[in-house]
């Protein structure tokens, strides 16, 4: 899978001059394009920056093109206070692209006794829709040598020989980075994509913020691409929604090359 990245720039005021209460506005606004498949999909990076001298614990964005609106609360052990002067980083679910590049509004809104200060909306330009598929597999390369270059000789004949390019990249495995096990059918589970034939010994394990491990699972359990619903290890009670931290390991078939990554992964309802 291909991204495609557009950063918009937000300039960040000195704190001499923010408001006497909270003020929120959306920044640092990243778009990710990509393919699954034959789908050509986006998401959107961003940060939600308190302008003002208080906090900002209660909060709703909206995202006008998706019908998207998402409320946020510090009641859930404080994760999404904002303190001023401080931003919170968010990323949204896969959106598929359904037409060209455009313009389209993010909104911060529902923040108690904000000074309206007409900074709530963000203008987004959304990138030209990629290309897909994309196709990262096997290919072949002949390489012809020059006719007067003897490689190997038994009857004055020149050996044309062909290299074979290994398919099984590190960048063919991906890994959502959004999770929003809410039941409505998308993204409900947290699904790791890679060739099925490229690698093997597959296990991940997820982290809480403090550390502690609340779920691992391994390729040989699955019928299929592994994955993760949000509950604790497998259990019938869930995580809480927050930013959490993966771990990824696996080993190319017939080989002793691993590939390991980690990152981060937010869980929305």
């Amino acid at each position: 899978m291909y991204k495609f990245l557009l950063s918009l720039a937000v300039i960040l005021l000195p704190l001499s001059l923010f408001s006497q209460s909270p003020d929120a506005i959306i920044g640092d606004v990243e778009i990710e394009t990509g393919c699954i498949g034959d789908t050509p999909f986006y998401n959107i990076n961003y940060v939600v920056w308190n302008f003002g001298d208080e906090e900002i614990t209660d909060y709703c964005i909206e995202i006008w093109n998706e019908d998207y609106y998402q409320c946020f609360s510090s009641d859930l052990f404080g994760a999404y206070a904002i303190p001023p002067g401080e931003g919170q980083f968010f990323t949204t679910p896969y959106f598929e692209m359904e037409g060209p590049g455009s313009i389209f509004v993010m909104s911060v809104d529902g923040i108690l006794n904000e000074i309206v200060t007409g900074n709530n909306n963000t203008t987004v330009f959304l990138p030209e829709i990629p290309e897909c598929p994309v196709d990262c597999l096997n290919d072949t390369i002949t390489i012809t040598l020059p006719p007067d270059t003897i490689i190997q000789t038994q009857t004055d004949t020149v050996i044309t020989h062909e290299l074979i390019i290994d398919g099984c990249w590190p960048w063919n495995v991906f890994i959502p980075n959004v999770l929003t096990p809410n039941n409505d059918g998308i993204n409900d589970v947290w699904e790791i994509i890679f060739d099925l034939e490229c690698w093997v010994d597959v296990e991940f394990k997820i982290y809480n913020r403090w550390g502690s491990l609340v779920f691992e699972g391994y390729g040989e359990d699955y019928s299929s691409y592994p994955y993760w619903d949000g509950s604790m290890q497998g259990g019938s009670s869930y995580v809480v929604d927050g930013i959490y931290v993966y771990t990824f390991y696996a080993r190319k078939y017939n080989s002793p090359e691993i590939y390991q990554k980690s990152g981060h992964l937010t869980i929305l309802r």
